[in-house]
């Protein structure tokens, strides 16, 4: 059984790569490994693999649009489960799940390489600068999956309960077991911190990980848990070796999309998924009416981010990937000045955190409108630092994590609801805050391979 879920994710990277000489199963039921340098690297480079294909479901499962009945119905019923919160909806789809561990297996690969290299010929730099890029690789995956198949961390509890398997080995013989939620992050945030000690400051292109994009994805899983010291810290990290910001004032707010990636300093390191794309395109999806209304005059956002639809509402056009329909969720320094302001502000630095939200905002705002934030005591920030994380970070694969966790606290939870015509009368559906709902079901099809325990519904 463990070798045919093993085998099902194999099958798949050597029909996505072409690397089947890397990836040629052995007798003893691991995998056969790169046998050089050159090899290993082109495995990390392969980007189709390593930097795309990450899961949407977050997306498709936040707040941040909507859709017509006309565009629901015309979708496939996983579809249609998918936008109504169906609970059991996940156990029919396993490309996020078999995407994600696909990436894993190859930094698995790569870092057995590495050590069989590393045993036969001594230590390099090359080598150790690759050891690195693939333990980055292997935890923001991880990282990932966890946000949809894993509870949320409470940083007041146990968190004892199942988490999600954590692959250190390409044996394909290896069990598939679920590590504790608490395991789950310990794993996670071992490995990148072990990737600091190797990845350079800057690196040769946006698609190879380096000691910036590692402090950023610490800072992003630190917040995620509720551990605003440690987001804090090591998103300062990151903010001291790159902190630069795209003048909003500079682009062409009116192209069909403002952002090319070439020239999008912000990018730290570049990541994307497609499959949003069942309903976040401009064609299919509306942007939430509310969330709209939150931008203020002056605000680049709204044109940069957006465009009129001739059905009245707002499609999305703000798309850091570079090109609709796939969608950014890398990492960038925009996250960084929110993460710190939100950080000091939840540390009573209501000055320090005022100041570095109202520098990003300066990038976002006509010069001649942009009144600077002031006099507000930390309760008000922080709903102002929330508010604007949410305008900036639109479809960036964060909305759900951020749902998690401030799901716990009773000024920001948040029902969410959606409603479907069904031809005669409205429908509305609701995914209260603390929701079962809020950790996806795991795919049928690794449950009866694996023998796992399935997420409660």
């Amino acid at each position: 059984m463990m070798k045919s879920l093993y085998i099902l994710m194999l099958a798949a990277i050597v029909l996505n790569t072409g690397c089947e000489k890397f990836l040629d199963q052995k007798s003893d039921g691991s995998l056969s490994i790169p046998e050089n340098e050159k090899d290993i690297r082109a495995l990390l480079d392969n980007d189709g693999l390593m930097n795309s294909a990450f899961p949407g479901l977050n997306d498709l499962f936040s707040d941040e649009y909507f859709i017509d009945y006309t565009v629901w119905k015309s979708r496939s019923e996983l579809d249609q489960r998918f936008y109504v919160w169906d609970g059991d909806v996940s156990t029919f789809q396993n490309s996020s799940w078999f995407s994600s561990y696909k990436a894993v297996m190859i930094s698995n690969v790569v870092l057995e390489s590495i050590e069989k290299q590393i045993k036969d010929h001594g230590i390099t730099y090359n080598l150790n600068l690759m050891k690195g890029e693939a333990l980055f690789s292997r935890a923001m995956r991880h990282f990932t999956v966890s946000q949809l198949y894993c509870a949320p961390y409470d940083p007041n509890g146990d968190n004892r309960s199942a988490g999600i398997p954590i692959r250190t080995s390409s044996d394909i013989n290896e069990a598939f077991q679920r590590n504790s939620v608490e395991d789950t992050y310990t794993s996670i945030l071992d490995d990148l911190k072990a990737s600091l000690e190797l990845l350079p400051v800057h690196s040769e292109t946006i698609t190879r990980p380096n000691k910036v994009a590692a402090f950023a994805l610490l800072a992003r899983i630190y917040l995620s848990i509720e551990k605003y010291e440690e987001a804090l810290k090591f998103a300062k990290e990151a903010y001291s070796l790159n902190n630069k910001l795209l003048n909003y004032n500079t682009i062409d707010l009116s192209a069909v999309n403002p952002f090319e990636v070439s020239k999008n300093v912000e990018i730290i390191y570049f990541a994307k998924n497609v499959s949003s794309a069942t309903y976040i395109t401009k064609s299919r999806s509306n942007m939430d009416t509310l969330l709209l209304s939150q931008y203020q005059q002056g605000d680049l956002r709204r044109e940069a981010f957006f465009e009129e639809k001739s059905n009245g509402y707002s499609a999305f056009k703000g798309f850091y990937s570079g090109l609709e329909p796939t969608l950014f969720c890398g990492l960038a320094t925009d996250e960084l000045y929110l993460i710190i302001a939100e950080c000091e502000t939840r540390r009573g630095n209501v000055a320090r955190g005022m100041e570095i939200l109202n520098l990003l905002l300066a990038h976002r705002y006509d010069p001649n409108i942009f009144e600077p934030i002031g006099q507000l005591d930390q309760d008000q920030l922080l709903d102002t630092v929330l508010a604007e994380r949410r305008k900036e970070l639109l479809f960036r694969g964060v909305r759900w994590s951020d749902l998690r966790r401030l799901n716990r606290d009773h000024r920001f939870r948040k029902d969410l609801k959606r409603r479907v015509f069904n031809g005669a009368s409205w429908e509305d559906y609701e995914l209260p805050a603390g929701d079962l709902r809020y950790v996806s079901a795991i795919p049928d099809q690794v449950i009866e391979l694996s023998g796992m325990q399935q997420n409660p519904r």
